[in-house]
């Protein structure tokens, strides 16, 4: 109970002292967000789980990482552990578990079984207190009771009627809380698999519950904001404010479609489908005729873009010559070009008629959330994650400037007239940034 073991985006964990509240170490090792964390019993070693698709064991006295641990072909988003420290039990995007032996030198990292049944991401697991069985969340609406000796599905509990995010079991092992997007708790049995009781006093997505050790209060959490990448709507406007298109997104099927709409009359013309993902940002073109869509392929780890024509509801281009997942897409003022920021710290720029790519800036230090291009097109600016805001030419290609900034940064806007950056950090601070001539920064 003296130490804390925190997991983030950044793709770290710290140990921190909880008497003193200072940092004691930082495990680097992972190459992408890191979901979960899970510490043995006995507090010498921690699991982690995350975006690179593995799972690492850590020695919480050293500092060291003293096993990576590959099996599962997409995310790790959860990992817990057995009350007697000998194994783990791993979920995935790939829509299974995987058991693993952790108990000591020889054997830890051994896969011992893959549990398969989920028809959807597996997104949260949790064992019980005599470690013989766990229990997993998925996107498919329902959580299952798995057989840890013997790899069985014993139950499938369906309730929800949307993802369940989390899931948490009594001291006893005799019951389970669920939490879903659906608002709502649930309270199962999981001697007899029945529903006994619905908590649904939230007004948004619950995404995460804790049970009292005395097994009669749970403490759940919800505000509908986790992952806002994947939850939100994106909408934009044709430049003449006749049109506008949206996202609309398929839980189930876990794709995005592109709705076109006239703003004049309020109604649908027609939907865009073709994306077999989310898409993440969509960008119109100055005549208002096309839209670009960025999609964010989670199975692959890559990215698409995709051109579509308003008019006709035609898919012109797709382009699928990305090496990490998408994160924004900006238009040049011509409407002939593209540029798309990437997770793998680079910037692209795209001929939007031939499909061409013509352009690839590679000098980022960090995964890139966003872009902006100035009103002449000469100029974009990147915002990265290691809070950095870099202005290029995209001429050239040469980096022009590399600003520090506080705080991770959302994104970044320009004035009509180029001459002012607008970028904000998660703290909610705004930054205004004003733009020289080339010559001088």
């Amino acid at each position: 109970g003296a130490r804390a073991v925190s997991a983030s985006a950044d793709r770290t964990l710290k140990v921190w002292n909880l008497v003193t509240g200072e940092e004691e170490r930082t495990l680097v090792g992972h190459s992408a967000g890191v979901q979960s964390v899970a510490i043995t019993p006995d507090g010498a070693r921690a699991m982690s789980a995350s975006d690179d698709h593995t799972l690492k064991v850590w020695n919480l006295v050293t500092g060291e990482e003293e096993r990576a641990l590959g099996g599962h072909s997409t995310r790790v988003l959860s990992v817990a552990i057995t009350p007697d420290g000998t194994r783990a039990v791993s979920a995935s995007d790939d829509e299974t578990l995987k058991v693993w032996r952790i108990d000591n030198s020889s054997t830890i990292g051994k896969e011992e079984r893959t549990l398969a049944g989920h028809s959807s991401w597996v997104i949260s697991v949790a064992i019980t207190p005599d470690g013989a069985r766990a229990v997993s969340a998925s996107a498919d609406r329902t959580f299952k009771v798995w057989n840890l000796v013997t790899g069985e599905e014993e139950r499938t509990l369906a309730g929800h009627s949307d993802w369940v995010w989390s899931v948490a079991i009594t001291p006893d092992g005799a019951r389970a809380v669920s939490a879903s997007a659906d608002s709502t708790l649930k309270v199962w049995n999981l001697v007899t698999g029945e529903e006994e009781r619905t908590l649904a006093r939230h007004s948004s997505e619950v995404k995460s519950e804790a049970i009292t050790p005395d097994g009669a209060r749970a403490v759940s959490a919800s505000d509908g904001t986790l992952w806002p990448a994947l939850d939100r709507t994106l909408v934009v406007i044709t430049p003449d404010g006749a049109r506008a298109v949206s996202t609309l997104y398929d839980r189930k099927s876990s794709t995005d479609t592109l709705k076109v709409w006239n703003l004049v009359t309020g109604e649908e013309e027609r939907t865009l489908t073709g994306h077999s993902e989310r898409v993440v940002s969509l960008a119109i073109t100055p005549d208002g005729a096309r839209v670009v869509s960025a999609s964010y392929d989670y199975k692959s780890s890559t990215g698409t873009l995709k051109v579509w024509n308003l008019v006709t509801g035609e898919e012109e281009q797709t382009l699928t010559r990305h090496s990490d997942r998408m994160r924004s897409v900006k238009i040049m003022p011509d409407g002939a070009r593209a540029v798309s920021a990437l997770s793998d710290q680079t910037l692209k720029v795209w001929n939007l008629v031939t499909g061409e790519e013509e352009l690839t800036l590679t000098r980022h230090s960090d995964r890139v959330v966003s872009v902006a291009i100035t009103p002449d097109g000469a100029q974009a600016v990147s915002t990265l994650d290691n809070r950095t805001l870099i202005i290029w030419d995209l001429e050239t290609g040469q980096q022009l400037a590399v600003i520090a900034l506080e705080g991770i940064l959302e994104g970044a806007a320009l004035a009509p007239n180029g001459g002012t950056i607008v970028t904000g950090n998660g703290a909610g601070n705004v930054y205004c940034l004003r733009l020289v001539d080339p010559a001088d920064l």
